[in-house]
């Protein structure tokens, strides 16, 4: 295994760790959205807990370059699953006064970022990682 810095995910071994964990959690948004295999979607109080955590974090590790973004289409799918639910759904929760409308801002806003970083993202996903010399840790 390579190791081209002092970081935490600066060796092949973290990375292979952080390609883990977000291929299973956008494995799990997909599910839970009804996009994979499975049809059967969660209701809108259930995505909310499981759902967005999970995009929040993957945002939050591309956000930091530690790994590159889903892909656009993937992300789109979430996105368009995601706030036709909250639409379908929201008024069902009994939301506080305007909570609805700015909860719904925040949702299209973590998407969006997400789906500006995917396309902005000049390497394939998952890559091994950026060009380095690995050398041994001692």
């Amino acid at each position: 295994m390579g190791t081209w810095g002092e970081g935490n995910f600066q060796s092949d071994g973290a990375m292979d760790f952080v390609a883990s964990v977000t291929g299973r959690w956008e494995a799990e948004v997909q599910r839970a959205l009804g996009l994979g295999r499975s049809t059967r979607t969660l209701h809108l109080d259930q995505l909310e807990d499981y759902v967005m955590p999970r995009v929040g974090l993957l945002l939050a590790l591309a956000r930091e370059g530690i790994d590159a973004p889903p892909e656009p289409t993937k992300v789109r799918a979430w996105r368009d699953r995601y706030l036709a639910i909250w639409d379908r759904e929201v008024k069902t929760l009994g939301p506080a006064r305007g909570y609805a409308r700015k909860r719904r801002a925040v949702l299209a806003r973590t998407f969006e970022e997400l789906l500006r970083l995917g396309s902005r993202a000049a390497h394939p996903r998952r890559c091994a990682a950026p060009k380095r010399r690995a050398r041994a840790v001692r």
